[in-house]
């Protein structure tokens, strides 16, 4: 199974719903327990605990199906949804997700890419053409093409 929101949505949220009940309840279960109680839902549910709806599409697309790109957003989202303090709201925005995507990307990714003339050349094309041409903030590759070694840094 692939977990590709675009491609599953409902067995990708379930996926990475387990995948944050399992790792904060092996930190904490009683506290999980109580979260659960407090807010009358179900362990199903508790990704709907943490993100708004529309920031809990956006980090299921954005992470693409991989296990710890989801767990860095989500910690670094959720570290940014603390610090805004002043905010009146209650999960996680667009906003706490999009400034922890790019954050993450500044350290995790870039530097990786600017090492590499060639990959950073494929992703500026692939910028020009995503992001700007059509619009759009994700995209897939085809399978056949994932086993490029310029994909693959």
């Amino acid at each position: 199974m692939r977990y590709v929101f675009e491609v599953n949505k409902s067995e990708t949220r379930n996926f990475f719903n387990d995948l944050i009940y399992k790792h904060l309840y092996s930190i904490d279960p009683s506290s999980i327990d109580g979260l659960l109680k407090d807010n009358k839902t179900e362990k199903d549910k508790i990704i709907n605990l943490f993100f708004a709806n529309v920031a809990m599409n956006e980090i299921l697309v954005a992470s693409a199906g991989i296990p710890r790109d989801f767990m860095n957003l989500f910690i670094d989202s959720y570290d940014k949804f603390l610090l805004s303090s002043g905010s009146s709201s209650k999960r996680i925005s667009v906003k706490n997700l999009r400034s922890a995507n790019s954050e993450w990307y500044e350290t995790d990714k870039k530097e990786q890419i600017d090492k590499h003339p060639i990959e950073r050349q494929l992703l500026t094309e692939i910028v020009k053409e995503v992001i700007e041409n059509k619009k759009s903030i994700h995209f897939l590759v085809q399978e056949k093409h994932t086993k490029n070694k310029h994909m693959q840094n």
